[in-house]
């Protein structure tokens, strides 16, 4: 995992890779530095591709046709030199693009009607406690990434507290270690001139 601080001490944008012993990736990115509030996720498997928008709910499914997973492109009448065409062709006869939309519901308010369903019934919640507890394991691991893993913008040296102006070098305790851009001011270790990194 590396992340890196824009307003602050602390990181504002994570990234972690996470490998499952079945051999699956799933790459995850937070970032509360964003213009735009955005929830997405994307799935890619030898049948195919999707992407699913959790903010407007919908999902877009991509998969390879018949002839395409035989290895036969057929391009036969299509003008390669006219890129709209070949796209038309490309997304309409050797892939397979199929959308849904999903019903307008919030997944907060759903997760709250589980549980109060799940505590009035005694029905076992979608999301069980041992759920809940290994997400928590693997937040924390990302955290303990995170600070082995540090990005500092430059290989110059590193970024440490004594680096930072006075009102960003106090400590705040109980929180993961900050992961820093540098900034303009910043001395590098062993150098005796600024050094400026973006």
């Amino acid at each position: 995992a590396v992340g890196v601080s824009i307003f602050g001490v602390h990181e504002d944008v994570a990234n972690a890779r996470i490998r499952f012993r079945d051999g699956c990736i799933a790459d995850l990115t937070a970032s509360r530095a964003s213009q735009s509030a955005a929830r997405k996720m994307r799935i890619w498997a030898s049948e195919g591709y999707a992407t699913l928008d959790f903010a407007t709910k919908s999902a877009t499914i991509i998969r390879p046709s018949e002839p395409l997973r035989e290895g036969q492109v057929d391009v036969a009448g299509v003008d390669l030199t006219k890129p709209a065409e070949v796209k038309e062709h490309l997304f309409g006869k050797l892939l397979r693009v199929d959308s849904v939309q999903g019903e307008n519901q919030d997944q907060l308010t759903l997760e709250l009607q589980d549980f109060v369903r799940s505590v009035r019934s005694g029905a076992t919640p979608r999301v069980s406690g041992d759920d809940g507890l290994r997400a928590i394991r693997v937040a924390h691991e990302i955290l303990k990434s995170l600070r082995t893993h540090a990005w500092e913008g430059s290989t110059d040296g590193p970024v440490g507290p004594h680096d930072l102006p006075d009102r960003l070098a106090e400590p705040i305790t109980g929180l993961p270690e900050p992961k820093l851009w540098r900034y303009r001011g910043a001395r590098v270790a062993g150098s005796s001139d600024d050094r400026t990194t973006a």
